[in-house]
């Protein structure tokens, strides 16, 4: 089964290889937030994104992800699409996109200054489509996202 199987943890993408990567899309009343990137080697506009730490919960990563760059808290977080492509180094990235919406305004840092945007932007951002982008920034995600996994899963009645 080529490709099925992946290698022990790396520290670094290889060619051929793969790995899963968490991008969260913030919303803050009505409008996307993204940020604008001078960190040396990064720069650009982009949505929150990071390589998903092995043995990491998804939702846990995308939350802490949200709030260190944000700087807010959540007033929901839902998953909204995943997504195979290129990624870095030769590898192939499954990214796991999070929907964000923000308690208060984005907050930025010396690297990183927050940048709101219409609902239905004109152009892509960050390598994501601007329909896509439009789509997850509507709240439907095309169906409602995925609510975070229950703690407590009710009793299955057959």
């Amino acid at each position: 089964m080529s490709g099925a199987f992946y290698p022990p943890p790396r520290t670094e993408p290889v060619p051929g290889g793969a790995y899963i990567a968490v991008a969260v899309v913030p919303i803050w009343r009505g409008e996307l937030v993204a940020f604008d990137v001078t960190a040396a080697g990064a720069e650009g506009r982009w949505f929150p994104w990071a390589p998903l730490p092995r043995g990491t919960e998804p939702w846990e990563a995308a939350a802490a992800l949200a709030e260190e760059w944000c700087g807010a808290d959540l007033a929901e977080l839902r998953l909204v699409d995943a997504m195979g492509g290129e990624g870095l180094g030769g590898s192939w990235q499954l990214t796991l996109v999070f929907r964000a919406e923000l308690l208060a305004a984005p907050k930025g840092d010396p690297h990183r200054r927050p940048v709101l945007l219409p609902a239905q932007p004109a152009e892509a951002v960050g390598g994501f489509a601007a329909a896509d982008l439009a789509r997850w920034a509507g709240g439907d995600a095309g169906g409602g996202g995925l609510p975070p996994p229950a703690t407590q899963r009710p009793p299955l009645l057959f």
